[in-house]
């Protein structure tokens, strides 16, 4: 089965992903301007080309094409309309083409993300499809959600996730003994034993004897009928919430909320894209100050045991005057795709540091570097981490352990 690769825009006739199916037909998806130039198909080596894109939307973003090695004219390809999914497949070598992006999903198995009332849903986000050589009428698809499985040619779906660990772990805590970690859509969850096994704390449990005030960051500017993000606060342990007076100058966030440990009323507020940079409080979120803009996507902002404060954007940035000045860390081109989002520092030593560089691509690009010298140099550490690109780390100073998440768990000794 073919692969379709991002290809550089340029004339017709473009180049191909390699020959597939006895008619040696190549077949090319365009990623950069898929609504201009969709899908063409050339029978004689790349010498000529034509388009068969009748039949598909104009607003879909292909990804991968796949012809059967039974017949060069059952054609399949694989696509995404923002975070939706399409499939379309064609048994004409591509003049038509039908559309069965909808599957059965199993509520058993992922039960946070149920069907409509006609048991049915949609793709989401579909990136690679699959045709078993030994039985041509089934295939596969991985997706960001939902993979699914067809055993009759992709006229329909089912979802097959049972048994695949599909935990999205946004935050890692340590306290006596025990662990916390948030995961996407399953709540906060507590291990007694290092990791090895995990129960739900909340949202099924809540302790009313014990209320504390909290602080929420929610990402989404204002627009036309909705009031957008920012930050909020609790005063009864997360129960009730109320947005706070005074909000940072974009409400564009990932993990860009931090309370600085040496004073509970200054605030820290990594934002994104128009405005973005790093927003400081200091009266607990009534008022706030642009303190950070040599770089305007901070996907994170982390506030060190001693007060000193961290902006991972293309580059690490530090202040130790709680935003007032700064210094880079890293010298990394600015040019290049990574950014790095996860950041951590060892509480008993502060020239010990963690960051993971990531990409928000497919590509494996990515990796987690320490330093030992407060920034002046870094190792690389990624070793054997199955996924490279972690999007949290955190260290467990009981344990002397790193932990790294986003997807999947993973721990090292450090």
């Amino acid at each position: 089965m073919p692969r379709l690769r991002h290809l550089e825009p340029q004339a017709l006739p473009p180049r191909g992903s390699g020959p597939v199916g006895a008619a040696a037909a190549f077949y090319y998806s365009a990623v950069f301007h898929p609504a201009k130039d969709g899908i063409w198909k050339s029978t004689d080596k790349g010498q000529t080309w034509k388009r068969l894109s009748q039949g598909l939307p104009a607003d879909c973003e292909l990804h991968e094409v796949a012809v059967s090695p039974a017949s060069p004219l059952d054609v399949f390809i694989i696509g995404s309309v923002g975070w939706n999914g399409c499939f379309f497949w064609s048994s004409d070598g591509g003049q038509t083409w039908t559309d069965a992006s909808k599957l059965a999903p199993d509520p058993a198995a992922s039960p946070t993300l149920p069907g409509d009332y006609t048991g049915t849903t949609g793709l989401s986000a579909p990136r690679n499809l699959a045709i078993n050589p030994l039985n041509p009428k089934e295939l596969i698809i991985a997706a960001n959600w939902r993979p699914c499985h067809s055993d009759n040619g992709g006229r329909t779906w089912t979802e097959r996730v049972r048994g695949a660990d599909i935990s999205c772990v946004y935050d890692l805590r340590f306290h006596k003994g025990r662990t916390y970690a948030s995961a996407m859509d399953e709540g906060v969850l507590v291990s007694d034993n290092n990791g090895k096994s995990w129960r739900a704390l909340w949202p099924f449990k809540y302790d009313t004897k014990n209320p504390k005030t909290l602080c929420l960051g929610i990402d989404g500017d204002p627009s036309e009928g909705r009031e957008g993000g920012g930050v909020f606060r609790s005063g009864d342990g997360g129960h009730t919430w109320s947005k706070l007076p005074g909000q940072p100058g974009s409400e564009r966030m990932f993990f860009g909320l931090a309370v600085d440990p040496t004073d509970s009323k200054r605030l820290y507020w990594g934002a994104c894209g128009s405005d973005g940079g790093l927003w400081r409080s200091e009266d607990g979120g009534a008022t706030w100050q642009h303190v950070f803009t040599n770089e305007q996507w901070l996907f994170n902002v982390h506030v060190a045991s001693d007060g000193t404060v961290y902006c991972p954007g293309k580059n690490l940035w530090s202040s130790a005057d709680h935003g007032q000045t700064w210094k880079p860390l890293t010298k990394f081109p600015y040019d290049s795709s990574r950014i790095i989002v996860a950041v951590e520092t060892d509480p008993a030593d502060a020239k010990r540091m963690w960051f993971a560089a990531t990409t928000w691509d497919g590509s494996s690009e990515g990796g987690v570097y320490e330093t030992r010298d407060g920034g002046a140099t870094w190792q690389e550490i990624t070793s054997d981490l199955p996924y490279r690109k972690p999007l949290l780390l955190r260290y467990n100073a009981e344990t002397h352990e790193l932990w790294a998440a986003g997807v999947c768990l993973y721990k090292c000794k450090r």
